[in-house]
């Protein structure tokens, strides 16, 4: 019979949860992303660390602040200090940073060392607001620091009274020169002596305008690598790397993730979400009973329509393989002839990739491929749990014009029997997108259900499938999510 347009279910009440789409859906989903860009920034900040060489720092403090025994002396300061502190404290960095205070230092220090490779072991800077200045000097030990450092204090210091000393001179020569100037009087003369002995004594002292006010001591560790340090700005990295993966990863991955998500995504109300569970995976053990609830939903919401409409027959499809359909036409069936005394009859469609002969343990040399030969196809199941109503009819041996089969007569005749001698019939098709085996049977169906795998179909590829159905004439009446993530049932037993 001609199937009309079939008019989509009303969906059960949407599971309120967790949104997949939320940054902890996503974390949780990418997680191992994030963990493997964390554990490889911690690696690759472990061995950069490990491959560092270890640096030492150690600082000289140089205090310039005139004692004034010039002044004390002479009665008049032989350099004229500035108001501007800034200033003052700049004129101070640029006298200790001067090539021939490295040079000196140098030469203190003895053969390796040169100005050029010492300026890269300074760093020299005024401390805060004052009069101070630190030498740090970096070196592979902690008494190398300290020895460059307190070396160039040093070498300053010479360099400092070395020229303060040369203008105490310089002034005592003048002073000398003056005093055998015939025009001196006597007392002028006596004056002049008085200032030169002065002189004299404020040379052998030194005017001492800058002093060390803390040498540099070896340090106790080194300043460099910082294994802590790096560790933590490598997990962070490592931290941010991941996320930005994870959600450029979740970004271009179209898999649906939730049933909600294949609910919006496909426009088809949501008829059941069945869990992942090894439950499913042998009929004849009886565990799957714990498992019925999903089937025994979607039996309930194809059988008892709003509208009224009498659905006795349906076909389950997906996007592609490997999505459950079969899993789903099986046990559908099973909860639909599960303590009835209703016929239901299961067909297996699916001729190129069969699965219930060796599922249920029945001989698959007689099936729909064999049909038009003639021979009993159909088998009854006793699964011993009440459901000896339910008749399989197998793909049969393997054949190489699957389509050509299933738009047979015998086929098509078998389909359109079933409502006459079975109260419900279901059954299990190819995908549309990949063969076109299943689309003759499209039209001979009370209704068609498209079956989607969690984490496995694309929302793409449900939308394409249900448009190849639109084209057949068929709307999906709803959507069944296989391998959900299980939801706490409060009535479940």
């Amino acid at each position: 019979m001609a199937m009309a347009p079939e008019q989509p279910l009303s969906a059960p009440p949407r599971e309120t949860g967790g949104g997949t789409g939320t940054l902890g859906g996503i974390v949780r989903r990418r997680a191992w992303i994030v963990v493997v860009a964390v554990l490889a920034a911690l690696a690759s900040a472990f061995i950069y660390t490990a491959l560092q060489p270890k640096t030492y720092k150690a600082t000289a403090t140089l205090l310039f602040r005139q004692l004034l025994l010039d002044v004390q002396l002479t009665g008049v300061p032989l350099v004229n200090p500035s108001n501007d502190s800034a200033i003052e404290s700049a004129t101070n960095v640029g006298l200790v940073s001067q090539e021939n205070v490295r040079v000196r230092a140098a030469a203190r220090l003895g053969p390796g060392f040169t100005a050029n490779s010492l300026k890269d072991q300074l760093k020299i800077e005024p401390e805060k607001k004052s009069d101070l200045v630190g030498i740090e000097a970096s070196a592979d030990t902690a008494r190398g620091a300290a020895k460059i450092a307190n070396s160039v204090a040093a070498a300053y210091l010479e360099i400092a009274n070395d020229q303060a000393v040369s203008r105490i001179n310089a002034a005592a020569d003048r002073v000398r020169t003056t005093i055998s100037s015939k025009r001196m009087t006597k007392a002028q003369r006596k004056e002049l002596r008085s200032a030169l002995i002065k002189l004299n004594v404020l040379a052998a002292l030194g005017p001492q305008y800058v002093q060390i006010a803390q040498p540099a001591v070896p340090p106790n560790k080194a300043s460099s690598p910082k294994p802590l340090l790096n560790l933590l700005i490598g997990g962070l990295v490592g931290l941010v790397i991941g996320l930005a993966l994870a959600f450029g990863v979740e970004h271009f991955d179209r898999r649906l993730r939730s049933p909600e998500e294949a609910e919006r995504e496909s426009g088809l109300p949501l008829l059941a979400s069945v869990p992942r569970s090894k439950r499913l995976g042998n009929p004849r053990d009886g565990a799957w009973h714990a498992e019925a609830e999903p089937f025994r939903q979607l039996a309930s919401l194809l059988r008892h329509r709003a509208d009224g409409r009498d659905i006795r027959s349906v076909l389950l499809v997906a996007p592609g393989s490997g999505s459950g359909t079969s899993t789903v036409a099986l046990y559908l069936a099973l909860a639909v002839a599960e303590g009835s005394a209703e016929d239901v009859l299961l067909v297996e469609a699916n001729l190129r990739r069969p699965v219930f002969g060796t599922v249920l343990d029945l001989a698959g040399d007689e099936g729909l491929s064999t049909l038009s030969t003639g021979g009993e196809v159909v088998h009854d199941v006793d699964l011993g749990g009440g459901d000896d109503g339910l008749s399989v009819v197998l793909a049969g041996p393997p054949s190489s014009n699957p389509a050509g089969i299933l738009e047979s007569s015998a086929v098509l005749d078998l389909v359109r029997g079933s409502r006459d001698e079975y109260e419900f019939t279901v059954i299990d098709g190819p995908s549309p997108l990949l063969v076109s085996d299943v689309l003759p049977l499209v039209s001979e169906v009370d209704a068609v259900v498209v079956v989607a795998r969690l984490g496995k179909d694309s929302g793409p590829e449900i939308r394409r499938l249900c448009v190849e159905l639109e084209r057949s004439g068929t709307v999906p009446v709803g959507i069944v999510a296989t391998h959900a993530r299980r939801r706490k049932n409060p009535y479940a037993r």
